[in-house]
């Protein structure tokens, strides 16, 4: 039995074992611990994908919660049906709810579920463009958690708040915000924040024109996602260093940087960006004359953009056309020698 097979049993019979005991629940009349359950139930649901199976078992939850006068649980449930309803793209449906599950919070003085639903609701403001809006919902998500003394928290928010700000071309405050985040993710010890930051941090200074400062963040990022093992944020990072490589026209180092990205994309389910670093080293290796090389994978690099329907086909075909014309352009030149 594999890894993933296991889990998938383990969790079906810890979801039989949770109804099983909600029926003895309802028997003695226990609806505290019904309620818990019935919570426990929807997060497994949810960590499973079926979100309309966890939604089922929230509102139950929710209904119990009530019933108790539990309005702590009740905001909380309010805020993860909230989630699961942003992560399905019913944003309309979202907010409503995020904003109830606020508002009962600040009633009781919830600081946790205030934080996480203000935080929510900014994403959801810098996501439709408002950013004013989003920020000051960040900001006061930042409050709250520096209250708590959630570290882990702050550090999330902050930053967001840089991408927020380098998105808006404020590119200085943003890697301020970004060291802010950084450092708080090393007082808790959080590798793969600190890879993501680091991986940030490369992209603004590459915007900036700093390349060496770009060149670090990058290097630094690639340690600690080798260390963790994180495969495919390290074929992220390659590609990253792969552009600015060639922007500082150190050609061969980016290829071979694009190579080793694709590699590893080999492996994984993204073949969107697999597609995009096929076609930035079959556009270096035209640039370098291996035309036959850079043909290969501009081809498959098409092939995967035309069964996505991307706009980036038309791109590539046009890369593809000029790199024939420029190899026979070779090719009858090197005849000329003969």
């Amino acid at each position: 039995m594999t890894k993933n097979n296991k889990q998938v049993k383990e969790i079906n019979e810890a979801i039989s074992q949770l109804l099983a005991a909600i029926e003895d629940d309802d028997l003695r009349g226990n609806l505290e611990g019904k309620a818990v359950k019935l919570h426990q139930l929807g997060i497994l649901k949810a960590n499973q994908g079926r979100f309309d199976d966890a939604i089922a078992f929230y509102s139950q939850c929710q209904e119990v919660y009530q019933t108790l006068d539990d309005w702590e649980g009740v905001a909380t449930i309010l805020y993860q049906i909230a989630v699961i309803k942003t992560n399905q793209g019913e944003i309309s449906q979202a907010v409503p709810l995020f904003e109830e599950a606020l508002k009962i919070a600040e009633s009781i003085d919830d600081l946790a579920t205030q934080g996480e639903s203000l935080y929510s609701l900014g994403m959801i403001k810098a996501s439709q463009g408002l950013v004013t809006d989003a920020i000051a919902l960040c900001e006061k998500s930042l409050e709250l958690k520096d209250k708590l003394a959630d570290v882990e928290g702050k550090s999330k928010i902050i930053q967001q708040l840089a991408i927020i700000k380098a998105n808006q071309g404020e590119l200085l405050p943003a890697v301020q915000l970004l060291k802010q985040s950084l450092s708080l993710k090393e007082t808790c010890n959080d590798l793969s924040g600190k890879a993501n930051i680091l991986h940030y941090l490369g992209v603004i200074y590459a915007e900036l024109g700093d390349g060496e400062a770009a060149i670090l963040s990058y290097q630094e990022s690639l340690k600690i996602k080798e260390k963790i093992g994180d495969i495919q944020g390290k074929a992220a990072t390659l590609h990253q260093l792969g552009d600015l490589y060639q922007k500082l026209d150190r050609i061969e180092e980016a290829i071979e940087l694009y190579q080793e990205s694709a590699q590893i994309k080999e492996q994984g389910n993204d073949s969107e960006s697999k597609a995009a670093t096929m076609g930035m080293l079959g556009q270096l290796l035209v640039k370098k004359g291996d035309f036959k090389l850079a043909l290969t994978y501009l081809h498959e690099a098409l092939e995967i953009f035309e069964k996505l329907q991307s706009p980036n086909t038309t791109t590539v075909k046009q890369i593809i056309s000029e790199a024939r014309h420029l190899q026979q352009a070779e090719t009858k030149q090197k005849r000329k020698w003969l």
